[in-house]
């Protein structure tokens, strides 16, 4: 996403499921044009039905990753 400078869900959620780690995967992503702030994001994240159902899914594993491009960052959080 941060090489692209957008947020996108391509293969996220397909790319999880081939890890093997479970039937079902959720993919939470984001961007904030201030770098990375986790605070922010979370708050985001828990005000949006959809992504709040991800954060509190019937999930075993969850892994995040930050990048910075230009001053952005973006988060991806993986769900299985």
């Amino acid at each position: 996403m941060a090489a692209q400078r957008f947020i996108s869900h391509t293969n996220g959620p397909s790319v999880d499921l081939s890890c093997g780690l479970g039937h079902q995967a959720g993919e939470n992503v984001g961007d904030w044009s201030a770098g990375i702030n986790d605070t922010q994001l979370n708050t985001m994240f828990m005000n949006s039905p959809d992504h709040r159902a991800n954060i509190l899914g019937p999930y075993h594993y969850v892994a995040t990753a930050w990048a910075v491009s230009n001053g952005y960052g973006y988060i991806a959080v993986e769900f299985s």
